[in-house]
């Protein structure tokens, strides 16, 4: 855990790149948690991912 920390920090910090979200796994359908604290883009970013993680879903159990 403390290794995906430091990752996401230094990806953040070296490559410019935005965390969204926290995507739940092991649950029959795509879920996410966002803070209280989030902003738009932070809401919008994780709704787009879950979005994209429902069409694989949709895609892969076509009868739900």
């Amino acid at each position: 855990l403390d290794a995906a920390h430091i990752s996401l920090k230094l990806l953040r910090h070296l490559g410019g790149a935005q965390a969204y979200g926290k995507i739940i796994c092991g649950l029959t359908k795509p879920a996410a948690q966002v803070p209280r604290t989030a902003c738009e883009e932070m809401i919008l970013g994780t709704a787009a991912a879950l979005g994209v993680e429902a069409v694989k879903y949709r895609e892969l159990h076509p009868n739900g």
